[in-house]
């Protein structure tokens, strides 16, 4: 029932989605994207990974190079949700970078046509319904890697369970990055076997860059790091910033904003 409401949802939907990204998107490639029109893409049934933004591509990066590594043939195509995420994937050799289509039905199976993948894989987070759907019509085996839902995210899930797990009963192997998500999809019905953990990619990874020589550290610094700061967390994450200096001059602060243009903002505070 969730799921049909969904589904009837986006399609009342999807006649404004149009005008709106003649409003909102300037570049006509990236409109259409967003609708699932791709260019003859000519690959060979492709794998498709598909990372929302900048962070999330960071965590496919080593799985393109796995599978570069197994399956050197193999094309792989990575599709953003932001520009953010299309720029770091286009860095990338060998990958082919495009928008992600919008969940509406006609926009996923045109996407679907036009790239005819042999796997999906999602990274983190991206559970799109249409998406999934689709990609069980197509018979395209879906998995997620990097899977993670933090707290806050399964308390608003919840109040969804049902579309959730409509969704995620398509998925067909589950990785995830703590005990405590496995137990978090296990919760909207995927069953344990499809779930391992293995950790968070963006992290655990051989290609460590080594400590930039213009910053040297001693053994004795300390440093508190504020990641991933929104816009509305900025004046609390100041005050707490001030009181760690107070409190030891010995310590280091160093705040990292969600988005990077947003860097500035602390620099002058």
């Amino acid at each position: 029932m969730m799921e049909a409401l969904y589904s009837f949802g986006t399609k009342c939907v999807r006649p404004f989605a149009v005008p709106l990204l003649r409003l909102l998107v300037r570049d006509a490639v990236e409109r259409s994207e967003r609708l699932g029109r791709y260019q003859e893409l000519g690959t060979r049934r492709p794998i498709w990974i598909h990372a929302a933004s900048a962070g999330e591509t960071e965590g496919a990066e080593p799985i393109v190079r796995e599978i570069r590594r197994a399956q050197p043939e193999t094309d792989i195509l990575l599709t953003s949700m932001t520009a953010a995420g299309k720029r770091r994937a286009e860095k990338m050799s060998d990958v082919r970078s495009f928008y992600a289509p919008l969940d509406f039905e006609t926009a996923v199976r045109s996407a679907f046509d036009a790239i005819r993948p042999s796997a999906l894989l999602l990274v983190e987070t991206e559970i799109w319904p249409n998406l999934l759907r689709e990609a069980a019509r197509s018979t395209v085996p879906v998995a997620i890697v990097n899977g993670r839902i933090s707290a806050r995210a399964f308390r608003r899930m919840r109040l969804v369970r049902p579309l959730y797990r409509a969704a995620l009963a398509r998925v067909s192997l589950l990785g995830v990055q703590r005990e405590v998500d496995g137990e978090r999809f296990a919760a909207f019905g995927v069953a344990s076997g499809k779930i391992f953990v293995h950790g968070n990619t963006k992290i655990d990874t051989e290609s460590v860059d080594p400590p930039d020589p213009a910053f040297p550290r001693s053994p004795d610094e300390r440093w508190v790091v504020f990641g991933s700061v929104r816009s509305g967390e900025r004046e609390a994450v100041l005050r707490a910033a001030r009181a760690v200096l107070a409190a030891n001059e010995k310590y280091g602060v160093a705040v990292v904003p969600r988005h990077p243009a947003r860097a500035a903002e602390y620099l002058a505070a």
